[in-house]
């Protein structure tokens, strides 16, 4: 799966080139370290349009759920909620289910002040309990072309 979440972030860089022109975009590289999966990075991505800033950690797993366990950036996310013209959030590839959502980091502290232990895809788009944004995209053999201009229009804590 390693590959896979590595390729999706890739895949994430281009397409936000794609269909955010004029923006910026910047991957923070993993640190290296002998510790598996204890990241200081504060985030994947860091991109800028149109005067917002976006704080984006992307995260890949295979069934309907993934556990707050392994979204190690989870309390660094949330102290920038309220920050005026900042967003930060989690993009979520639910590969087995060929959905992309993007889940802002207001709705993951509301997620865990309700007892929730993971995001969940069908509480988060079917139910709509949260708010969380469907990315849309078109399915070529593994990945998504996606169209990440959603984002420029989500309701968030700013």
């Amino acid at each position: 799966m390693a590959s896979l979440a590595k390729n999706f972030q890739k895949k994430f860089h281009e397409d936000w080139c794609r269909t955010m022109p004029n923006s910026f975009i910047m991957r923070i590289p993993d640190q290296m370290s002998k510790y598996k999966d204890t990241s200081q990075n504060i985030c994947d991505y860091i991109c800028f349009k149109d005067g917002i800033l976006y704080l984006i950690e992307l995260k890949t797993t295979k069934g309907n759920t993934l556990s707050f366990k392994n979204i190690s950036q989870y309390d660094k996310l949330i102290r920038y909620i309220g920050v005026n013209k900042v967003r930060t959030g989690v993009i979520v590839w639910f590969y087995e289910k060929d959905k992309i959502i993007y889940v802002p980091a207001s709705s993951m502290k509301q997620m865990r002040e309700n007892g929730e232990k993971s995001i969940n895809l069908k509480k988060t788009l079917d139910k709509g309990i949260y708010k969380c944004y469907n990315i849309d995209g078109v399915k070529r053999r593994v990945y998504f072309d996606s169209d990440y201009s959603i984002l420029t229009t989500t309701e968030e804590e700013e």
